[in-house]
């Protein structure tokens, strides 16, 4: 399976909405540690799937540049993105 462009947004404004209630509630290193968490996760399935499965594979890689993309559009989860995301 891979991401569609609406599918892609629909995981992206996730992301930005977990990284905002994260750093609004548990503090920018909790923001952080659930980033670092999930993108490491992701690289794992990553490596797992590369010659066995590599659509699951080309998806963790996709999940992990979102994720850094929502990090970076919300600062860190200090700022809601400006509108429309």
């Amino acid at each position: 399976m891979e991401f569609s462009a609406s599918g892609s947004q629909l995981t992206l404004w996730r992301m930005r909405s977990e990284l905002l209630y994260f750093r609004k509630w548990h503090g920018p290193l909790y923001a952080w540690a659930v980033k670092a968490l999930e993108q490491g996760w992701h690289r794992l399935r990553d490596l797992k799937n590369r010659k066995r499965a590599p659509e699951k594979s080309r998806e963790s890689a996709a999940v992990v540049a979102l994720w850094t993309r929502a990090y970076q559009d919300t600062r860190g989860g200090a700022e809601s993105p400006p509108q429309p995301w």
